[in-house]
């Protein structure tokens, strides 16, 4: 879990993520909502994260249906003391905590905490000056499909959409394809695309695969500036748990113009090559590594080295 699981979560919470939402599943036996260890004991232990974690809708309530609590009570006694700080939806905190607490089954300076959390950051989004600084018509009304953001959303889209291979140089399309075949039942369909979680979008407000098309063959003409993603990898060939065969380290997009070349630069240090060992704890182990080199997970520029144990 410490070497596959846990990393992007430390990632986000070092860059000063607000909140983490626990989820459904189970892990290990436990669900997430109830996992004490992962919520209380790493994240806020651990990690000194400062922010708030919430359920995942109903997911306090929830732990009845996996078998794990009784009863909305039992439910709320086991998701305080893991840490879950904000109950989203099941009113299992607003209905069973003061009950708990005279109960002694959950303690003041957990409710405490919770509540200190959820201020904390009502206060960092001036929610205290202005309880509805966040609901007001003219900023909906200015900021709602604002051409920059859409500007914003579609980069972003453009960005996540992964080319497995430019065949014959297909792309960037050409003026000279007379036709193209977009085949299928949500080809123009411009509803389904806005999902089940659309809040208030309006209905067919989507822009279709059809229409998406169409655009992208009005703007790809001539000669493009390309991006390219050059990938880390690192194996750690002998260890005292069994490490991934290839495992990326280290990433850097970088533009090129039409015959341009650039280099790039890693740094590989005790934090690219350490790992959660069967000692637990983060450690590098003394051992030969191969380290790779490329745009993706066949790079075949590989070089071998060894860290010493001084």
């Amino acid at each position: 879990m410490h070497n596959t699981i846990l990393p992007p979560f430390k990632a986000a919470a070092e860059a000063g993520v607000a909140t983490f939402m626990n989820s459904f599943n189970d892990i290990d036996g436990i669900p997430a909502t109830g996992h004490k260890q992962l919520q209380r004991d790493i994240l806020k232990g651990k990690w000194g994260w400062n922010g708030f974690v919430v359920s995942d809708w109903g997911s306090i309530g929830e732990m009845r249906a996996h078998g794990y609590a009784e009863d909305k009570k039992h439910a709320a006694q086991i998701a305080l003391n893991a840490g879950s700080d904000m109950d989203m939806e099941s009113y299992a905190y607003e209905t069973c905590l003061q009950t708990l607490l005279n109960e002694n089954k959950v303690r003041i300076d957990q409710i405490n905490d919770a509540v200190r959390r959820v201020l904390r950051l009502k206060f960092q989004l001036g929610l205290f000056e202005d309880p509805y600084k966040y609901c007001d018509e003219n900023r909906e009304k200015n900021e709602v499909y604002a051409k920059e953001h859409l500007a914003i959303a579609r980069d972003v889209a453009k960005k996540s959409i992964v080319l497995l291979k430019n065949e014959n140089k297909l792309f960037p399309l050409s003026k000279k394809i007379k036709s193209i075949a977009i085949i299928g039942p949500l080809s123009n369909e411009k509803d389904t695309p806005l999902g089940n979680w659309r809040a208030k979008d309006e209905y067919n407000s989507a822009v279709s695969l059809l229409e998406g098309v169409k655009s992208m063959v009005e703007k790809n003409t001539g000669d493009r500036t390309g991006e390219e993603v050059v990938q880390l990898y690192i194996r750690d060939l002998v260890g005292s748990l069994v490490r991934p065969i290839k495992e990326l380290k280290g990433f850097e997009k970088v533009i090129l113009k039409s015959g341009e070349t650039k280099t790039v630069t890693f740094t590989i240090n005790s934090k690219v090559l350490q790992f959660y060992t069967i000692n637990k704890k983060w450690e590098v182990e003394p051992e030969k590594f191969n380290v790779w080199v490329g745009c993706d997970s066949n790079a075949s520029l590989k070089k071998t080295f060894r860290v010493i144990d001084k």
